[in-house]
């Protein structure tokens, strides 16, 4: 309406031509593992297609994952030909030859090696799988503007728990304060008592049928002295001086100590020696998320003692 007079108006009509990428990736694994552990190395299956009824170009694969803190991804990149990125590898047609090639119905499937850390920093997180996953990116041919970003399905792994068994024998505490009695170094015919420390430190899983043995060599006593943090106290046999703990269940992100007294009274055949505390020492749990076995095994303790323990400049052999 103008000067109040009907003006006619033909309808403006604009086409838009809409375009869906389709591209199919999936990440899958090439062998028989159950399970992500420190130092593993995991090999996985990469493929790709271009499902979609139009060529794309400037194709680019990204395999990345869930856990920043679980894959080497340096080394993973250079054992497979790829190029590094912030959370992962990426292949171009520079590696990968068939990712030139974006005509509908193209595609290439590779093997791709995964390195991982020698130690995972996943402090207080509890049962975690791992999550590695492929993601195309591409530009649609003729219309470079138009880009795409589709991830593709991915394979999931549980993570073992990490577990560190340690032991010491001990005459001060790191802290300074004195545990140990009897004179340093040992003297004949004289008494010195020694703390046996035995420590298990559990990552993401609980361990379930936690069992410590050990036992002590001729000439070393028990004094009766024990103790456990968590579970049931220590069991000693007299009849074959052995010691064993089992517990049901410890928990994940925990530290386990269990702790005894032991005395010596050095002969003369002893003199110039270091002195034999323990025998062997084993711990063996399962991993309730995984079921991976762990079975460790201790040298001997002898009475050097720790360079953190006050008493190490004394010495250790007798007198």
């Amino acid at each position: 309406l103008v000067n109040n007079r009907l003006i006619a108006q033909s309808p403006a009509t604009q086409k838009i031509q809409a375009y869906a990428a389709r591209i199919i990736s999936t990440a899958t694994l090439a062998s028989n593992v159950v399970y992500a552990e420190p130092k593993q190395i995991i090999p996985i299956k990469i493929s790709w297609e271009n499902k979609s009824s139009f060529k794309l170009q400037n194709l680019i694969l990204h395999v990345t994952s869930n856990l920043s803190e679980v894959i080497d991804w340096k080394k993973t990149a250079a054992e497979n030909n790829a190029k590094l990125e912030t959370t992962g590898i990426f292949f171009n047609n520079a590696s990968r030859t068939k990712l030139s090639d974006g005509n509908p119905g193209n595609g290439d499937d590779f093997a791709v090696n995964i390195f991982l850390l020698p130690a995972f920093n996943l402090s207080e997180a509890e049962r975690v799988n791992l999550e590695i996953y492929p993601i195309i990116t591409a530009n649609l041919a003729g219309a470079s503007s138009q880009e795409f970003s589709q991830q593709g399905s991915g394979l999931s792994l549980p993570l073992a728990t990490e577990v560190d068994f340690t032991a010491e024998a001990r005459y001060y505490t790191s802290d300074g304060d004195q545990l140990g009695r009897g004179p340093l170094p040992p003297r004949v015919a004289k008494t010195t008592k020694y703390w046996i420390f035995v420590k298990i430190t559990n990552g993401t899983n609980p361990l379930n049928n936690a069992v410590f043995n050990t036992s002590l060599p001729a000439g070393v006593e028990f004094t009766g002295k024990q103790s456990a943090s968590i579970g049931p106290q220590i069991d000693y046999n007299s009849a074959n001086r052995a010691f064993s703990w089992k517990y049901v269940s410890l928990p994940a992100n925990s530290q386990t100590g269990l702790y005894f007294e032991v005395s010596v009274t050095p002969l003369a055949s002893q003199a110039g020696q270091n002195i034999l505390l323990t025998n062997s020492l084993q711990f063996s749990a399962i991993d309730d998320f995984t079921n991976k076995k762990f079975d460790f095994s201790h040298p001997p303790l002898n009475n050097v003692l720790n360079s953190n323990d006050a008493g190490f400049d004394l010495g250790s052999k007798v007198r």
